[in-house]
């Protein structure tokens, strides 16, 4: 138990929590009638510390919490818009995605391109793909490596670069298109090759992807770029036979590469 003196200041500070020039006047008037390490000092002294600290994690507590209301207020609003717009393309399973600059009035390209674009001619055969009398064959395809799991099903591609182009009425300006075969069966699944071989015959099947990037020119120039997907449908005249329903689904979605090494 306290003292009754002790017991008497504790009073008086409780009442007046943040008055420590009260308490530490009152505890130097008394301090000559205490021994070091009286209880009553330490009760001086943790009093107003203890109710300090709680006051003080409590004033913590809430500006945190304001603080995330309002974080919370800034991230639901609505980002600043950027000069980009989106134009599907119908015809393909990918939307392609278009870089419009900031000249106004400007014929946008989604308005003009075919289904075949950016080529103007397209054709399919047993040896690969021509656009527009440039050609991209199919890659060569080792079955024994594979299958022996020494190495993947092979993509092949090309770059043709064209200073100037008209298509669709539209002036296409140092225009860049990349084509490429890619197997439709991705590298983690060709381990089990040989199971779809059998459903497959002596064939694989391939999409052909593209990408694009050309200039458009009205009061400036603008650079756009493009990408997108060929499907069978797409290609006129094309050959049943090169028309890949690999999945058996009725829906043919990309071509069958017969260039198998024997």
């Amino acid at each position: 138990m306290l003292s009754s003196p002790c017991n008497s200041i504790l009073r008086k500070a409780s009442k007046q929590p943040f008055d420590f020039v009260y308490i530490l006047l009152t505890w130097n008037k008394r301090r000559s009638s205490h021994r070091l390490g009286d209880p009553c000092a330490l009760s001086l002294i943790l009093a107003p510390v203890d109710r300090f600290f709680r006051l003080t994690f409590a004033f913590l507590f809430l500006v945190a919490s304001m603080w995330n209301v309002i974080v919370s207020g800034v991230s639901s609003k609505t980002m600043p818009s950027i000069d980009t717009k989106i134009s599907i393309r119908s015809s393909k399973k990918e939307p392609s995605l278009t870089a419009v600059g900031r000249s106004t009035g400007m014929l946008q390209p989604a308005q003009t391109q075919g289904r075949i674009f950016p080529c103007e001619s397209l054709t399919i055969t047993t040896s690969g793909a021509v656009c527009d009398e440039h050609r991209l064959d199919f890659p060569e395809i080792d079955l024994k490596e594979i299958l022996d799991g020494n190495s993947y099903l092979p993509d092949r591609s090309t770059t043709i670069f064209i200073s100037e182009k008209i298509m669709g009425g539209v002036d296409y300006k140092n225009l860049t298109i990349i084509l490429q075969w890619k197997p439709v069966t991705p590298e983690f699944l060709q381990m089990y090759l040989s199971e779809y071989l059998q459903y497959w015959g002596n064939r694989i099947p391939y999409r052909l992807f593209w990408n694009t990037s050309y200039e458009l020119c009205d009061e400036s120039c603008s650079i756009y770029t493009d990408s997108g997907e060929f499907l069978p449908e797409d290609i006129d005249g094309l050959s049943p036979t090169l028309a890949a329903d690999s999945n058996f689904n009725g829906m043919p979605a990309s071509f069958w590469n017969m260039n198998i090494k024997p």
